[in-house]
């Protein structure tokens, strides 16, 4: 399968529309801390995407969820303020944690 031949799609429809998704994997690490993901999309298509190991121990699986959305939450209200600063009308900024 070759990646470059492959179609990005992005659409500017309803761009006035941030949805993030968050995950997180429990204890993937030597150090048996969890992992954060996330992606952001503006319209149709992912924008940005984060992915970042915690820095603390999680106890549980929820736990580590909970940790993850703490740790992207920041990105996610900075982005509204800077889109609002660009002028940039944001209706709907949406986080959904898996």
């Amino acid at each position: 399968w070759r990646t470059k031949e492959e179609v990005m799609t992005l659409n500017c429809m309803n761009s006035d529309i941030i949805t993030w998704y968050v995950d997180a994997a429990f204890a993937v690490h030597d150090d048996m801390k969890s992992h954060t993901g996330a992606i952001m999309t503006l319209g149709m298509g992912s924008v940005c995407s984060y992915s970042l190991k915690q820095k603390v121990n999680a106890r549980s699986s929820t736990e580590a969820e909970l940790i993850g959305a703490d740790d992207v939450l920041s990105k996610i209200l900075w982005t509204k303020k800077f889109m609002n600063c660009q002028g940039l009308g944001i209706r709907q900024n949406t986080g959904w944690a898996a």
